[in-house]
């Protein structure tokens, strides 16, 4: 009995023995095979490397360890990116393809708390004054996380690609280089991929059947006066809607200090906004790395807009007011937008008047809007001709206002016809009373309705109010 219990005993050891020294064998010949394939093609813009690889029970996948993913000409590129990651796991290897005949075939790979660090050289902007002149050349060049995603899937076959819990951080480099934003908390999922078929409007830049990305949180600090903050960020290709939450652009220090140390009248904005929605996208990577917004429909909840302008300060030079298809024009990132929808917002403009301490507010409470075909691309504006908009407010928190405004996309002309409800002039305390230290008694007055046509001639404007104002 004790015998036959020494030979089974042995058996099972060699038996576990030789099987470890199969997997031993194999995960040594698939680390080689893998790390030479992996790297092959001559194009590559990154080298990914790893530390370590290990063979899941079964020969089901494997996990790769201790990841490095870096630029091959760092120096000559305007972008790069650098990545280190915990692991990448691979299911569905297809052995045979890879040790056989040198091919990566696989079912899904994930990347594992990825922390990546991405670079751009300072260059001159390219941002035109007036973006109406020439419409977004195509196609789309690869830009940030998409070039590294671009040139590590298109080197073998998968269906899956998941990267979770990523950490990426963003440098500017000019004389120095400096840290300008961070992303938290990034998770992406892309399913049916067809690395064969490229679409530049992705993220992950091939045809997929599904993408979904989800974001914790981004902080940015553009300029040493600003910020950016956002909460959670969301988009499903299912539903092709991308929201935000939380959303604040901030100055760092007091507005009134920020002014001075310009020295000159410049106006300065703050946002804060609860939700932020974007529906029926039609290029989602052109928002996340061009700012470009091309959709059918932006949501805007709970916006609280913030203007401000100190007038103690010199003009150093009188610019040419633009009207509302001039602002268009100057805003520096491409539109395409069907509808804009803003609802329970407020806007806010404070003016530090001439010789004066304290500003003079204007509020624009219970605001809400639609505006239809808004734009600063030619073609978008030569196929719907005009902007309308319907806006609906309480001006200093007393008179209501509805106005319907309608801007051409030639020329500088507009056409707003608006009615004021009953207000009090002591409503106007706030705005006239640091201004001017002139107060309102407090009685209202009827409502006024108006229409004002706009337009500006070569030698001027030439205002007609065609009723009360």
């Amino acid at each position: 009995m004790n015998r036959r219990w020494v030979v089974w005993s042995v058996l099972a050891l060699s038996l576990v023995g030789l099987w470890w020294a199969i997997l031993h064998f194999s995960g040594q010949l698939l680390e080689a095979r893998l790390r030479s394939t992996i790297n092959d093609r001559p194009d590559r813009a990154y080298d990914f490397k790893f530390g370590k690889l290990v063979v899941q029970a079964g020969f089901s996948g494997v996990e790769l360890l201790d990841i490095t993913i870096t630029p091959r000409f760092a120096d000559s590129l305007d972008l790069s990116v650098l990545g280190e990651l915990d692991r990448a796991s691979i299911q569905g290897l297809k052995w045979y393809a890879l040790m056989v005949e040198g091919q990566l075939i696989l079912e899904s790979i994930e990347f594992k708390r990825p922390h990546f660090r991405v670079y751009r050289r300072a260059k001159p902007t390219d941002m035109r004054s007036d973006i109406a002149v020439s419409d977004r050349s195509e196609p789309a060049q690869k830009r940030g996380l998409q070039s590294v995603f671009t040139d590590l899937l298109k080197r073998g076959e998968l269906s899956d690609f998941l990267v979770s819990e990523a950490y990426a951080a963003y440098y500017l480099i000019d004389r120095d280089t400096v840290e300008f934003a961070r992303v938290f908390g990034l998770h992406l999922h892309a399913t049916g991929i067809e690395t064969d078929r490229m679409h530049w409007d992705s993220p992950v830049p091939f045809e997929l059947n599904r993408f979904r990305l989800k974001i914790d949180s981004i902080r940015a600090q553009p300029s040493g006066n600003t910020e950016l903050q956002t909460g959670a960020i969301d988009y499903d290709s299912e539903h092709n809607k991308l929201s935000l939450r939380s959303v604040k652009w901030q100055h760092t220090r007091n507005w009134v200090e920020i002014s001075r140390e310009m020295g000159e009248q410049k106006d300065l904005f703050e946002l804060e906004l609860d939700a932020l929605d974007i529906t029926g996208i039609r290029a989602l990577n052109r928002i996340f790395e061009d700012l470009e917004v091309d959709a059918h429909k932006l949501s805007l909840t709970g916006m609280r807009f913030f203007d401000y302008k100190n007038k103690n300060l010199p003009l150093k030079k009188k610019e040419y007011k633009p009207m509302f298809h001039g602002m268009l024009r100057r805003i520096p990132v491409p539109l395409q937008l069907d509808t804009v929808e803003i609802r329970n917002s407020r806007i806010e403009y404070r003016e530090i008047a001439e010789h004066y301490a304290k500003p003079g507010l204007i509020v624009f409470d219970n605001f809400e809007a639609e505006v239809y075909h808004l734009s600063n691309l030619k073609t978008y504006q030569r196929e719907h001709r005009q902007l309308v908009a319907y806006l609906r407010t309480r001006f200093n928190g007393s008179g209501a206002l509805k106005a319907r405004l309608e801007v051409p996309y030639r020329g500088e002309r507009f056409h707003l016809e608006a009615e004021m409800g009953p207000m009090p002039l002591s409503a106007l305390n706030t705005t006239l009373e640091p201004l001017a230290g002139v107060r309102g008694a407090d009685y209202g007055r009827q409502s006024a309705p108006a229409q004002i046509g706009h337009e500006s001639r070569q030698h001027g404007f030439d205002q007609q109010v065609l009723a009360g104002l």
